[in-house]
C-alpha cells in the first residue's frame, strides 16, 4: 500500500469519526476540526483522483481504492450520525417523557418564562429549560447540542402539538408533540 494510500484512509477515517460525532452532539470544536479535515479530505481526494489514473498501470483497480474510501466517508457519516442521534433520542425519551409528566403533575413547577430545569440533570448533556406557552402550553426544551452557527441544537417537547417557528430557525417534528429544532 502507498503512503497516499495510508495518508487517505488516516485523513479519511479521521473525518468519518469527527463528522459521525458531530451529527450526534454537535460542538464548536468539533465543528472546527471537522473544517480543518474537510479540506484535508478534499486534498487527498484530489491526490486519490489524480494517482487513480496515472497509477493505473501499475495497480489497475486498486487505484481508484483512496479516492473510494474519500467518496464513502462522504456519502455514509451524515446518515450514520443521524441514525445514531436518532437511536439516543429513542433510548432516553422514557427518562424525558418522566421528567415531563412531574411537570404536568405539577411537581415542577414551570413559569411562563423560560428557566433551566435542574431536576433534569443526567438527562442530557447540555440542559432542559421549561416554560408555558400563551396558550398554557407546556413546553420542554432538551438541548443536545452548541456551537457555530446555531446557539444549541434541541429536542423539544409541545403540549399543544405546535411549535412556535418564530422562536426556532429550524426543525422538524420528530413524533408526535417531539420536535428537533436548532436556532
Amino acid at each position: 500500500m502507498s503512503q497516499n494510500a495510508r495518508n487517505t484512509f488516516i485523513i479519511a477515517g479521521s473525518w468519518f469519526v469527527t463528522i459521525v460525532a458531530w451529527i450526534v452532539r454537535p460542538k464548536p470544536g468539533l465543528l472546527f476540526l471537522a473544517m480543518f479535515l474537510s479540506l484535508a479530505l478534499i486534498v487527498v481526494g484530489f491526490i486519490g483522483f489524480v494517482t487513480a489514473f496515472t497509477d493505473w498501470r501499475k495497480e489497475h483497480w486498486r487505484s481508484f481504492i483512496p479516492l473510494a474510501t474519500c467518496v464513502v466517508v462522504v456519502v455514509v457519516a451524515p446518515d450514520l450520525g443521524k441514525g445514531i442521534r436518532d437511536l439516543m433520542f429513542r433510548w432516553s425519551l422514557p427518562g424525558y417523557e418522566a421528567l415531563i409528566r412531574r411537570m404536568e403533575s405539577g411537581n415542577i413547577q414551570v413559569t411562563k418564562e423560560w428557566r433551566e430545569v435542574e431536576e433534569a440533570e443526567g438527562l442530557v448533556p447540555y440542559g432542559v429549560a421549561a416554560m408555558r406557552g400563551s396558550n398554557d402550553s407546556l413546553i420542554v426544551e432538551f438541548r443536545y447540542g452548541a456551537g457555530f452557527p446555531v446557539k444549541h441544537s434541541a429536542y423539544v417537547y409541545c403540549s399543544s402539538g405546535v411549535i412556535d417557528h418564530s422562536e426556532y430557525q429550524r426543525g422538524h417534528e420528530i413524533k408526535s408533540k417531539w420536535f428537533e429544532v436548532s436556532d
